[in-house]
């Protein structure tokens, strides 16, 4: 998947727009202090666990991540936590990763505001999971 979204990012000329962590101990640190706010231990993936009940938001379209720019504003830059075998880590705008998302087969990703306090994340339910702290 991260392939997948590194050739994304290229493909959109993203690249000084786009900041892809990879596996470092800030990117570590910084998904850890995520996790620790959002999440109950350490489940397969975050929305089995999440720390607060979320609220389901279901829309009749396949393309669920167009409905992102709902909970955002679009110029907004937050953080994206991508699950996969392991998790990374990127910065972006939300209108910036709604294009990304576009370019890429379905993933399960978490967007998660500068200020750590609200966490929206697509499930393979269909449903967009909003936490707000």
């Amino acid at each position: 998947m991260k392939n997948e979204i590194i050739q994304a990012i290229k493909q959109l000329s993203f690249d000084n727009k786009v900041v892809l962590f990879e596996d470092t101990k800030l990117s570590k640190n910084i998904i850890t202090k995520i996790q620790t706010k959002f999440v109950i231990g350490n489940p397969r993936v975050w929305w089995l666990k999440f720390i607060k009940k979320p609220q389901s938001f279901t829309y009749d379209t396949k393309y669920l991540y167009k409905q992102i720019i709902n909970f955002f504003k679009p110029n907004e830059s937050v953080w994206i936590v991508i699950e996969d075998d392991t998790n990374f880590l990127l910065l972006s705008t939300i209108e910036d990763f709604i294009n990304i998302v576009g370019e890429c087969n379905y993933f399960e990703y978490n967007i998660i505001n500068l200020e750590m306090n609200k966490l929206l994340c697509e499930n393979d339910h269909d449903e967009l999971l909003l936490v707000e702290l």
